[in-house]
């Protein structure tokens, strides 16, 4: 089997109809990675703007916390996800 070369690697993706096919889903991968750790990194946030990481005893704080993660997923993702899937069944 033969080694991957950088300079095949350069020649093949020179071509637009190569590079386009390459560009398309790693950008794709990209918007959905910078949407999805997003929102992962200032989860924390939205739950203390929410209230709700405050109850009376530890049992409490997680079930709370539960249920905002529960809420920022179904606000957040599934209408992200469900628009990816329709924009790229449309786009082909």
């Amino acid at each position: 089997m033969p080694r991957a070369r950088l300079d095949v690697f350069f020649v093949y993706f020179s071509e637009w109809r190569h590079l386009k096919t390459l560009l398309g889903p790693m950008s794709c991968w990209f918007l959905l990675d910078v949407a999805f750790y997003r929102v992962n990194l200032n989860q924390s946030v939205i739950l203390t703007e929410f209230g709700v990481s405050q109850g009376a005893n530890e049992y409490d704080v997680l079930k709370r916390n539960a249920i905002g993660n529960l809420m920022i997923a179904i606000a957040g993702y599934v209408p992200g996800y469900l628009f990816t899937i329709f924009f790229v069944e449309a786009t082909n």
